[in-house]
């Protein structure tokens, strides 16, 4: 602590010889100031302009995934009916063929 005070002793005269150097001292003190707060500032609005950007990107994302899972949906119905239609053609045409085979050979017992 006296090393202190006698560093400041040492520096007092200094500053008495020069009083402006005091106010240009302090003028970059608060330039320094007026600086820290404009970048406080300038980091805040680009917090918020993120945080508002993250917000539409979540909201973009639900919005997505409702519509994918409705066309999911939409696809496993349009599966379902392929193979609905499928299986009534497969069933049909083999339908056909027996009675067709029948018939042929009722002909030809006859």
């Amino acid at each position: 602590m006296l090393c202190c005070l006698s560093v400041m002793q040492l520096d007092v005269p200094k500053l008495q010889q020069q009083p402006g150097s005091i106010q240009v001292g302090a003028e970059k003190i608060e330039e320094d100031f007026t600086m820290a707060r404009l970048y406080i500032s300038k980091m805040k609005s680009e917090a918020k302009s993120l945080i508002q950007h993250c917000s539409q990107l979540e909201s973009s994302a639900t919005e997505n995934n409702k519509k994918l899972d409705e066309a999911e949906n939409q696809l496993s119905a349009c599966k379902l009916l392929i193979q609905q239609v499928l299986f009534a053609e497969i069933h049909s045409f083999i339908h056909s063929f027996y009675l067709g085979t029948q018939h042929r050979h009722k002909q030809n017992i006859k």
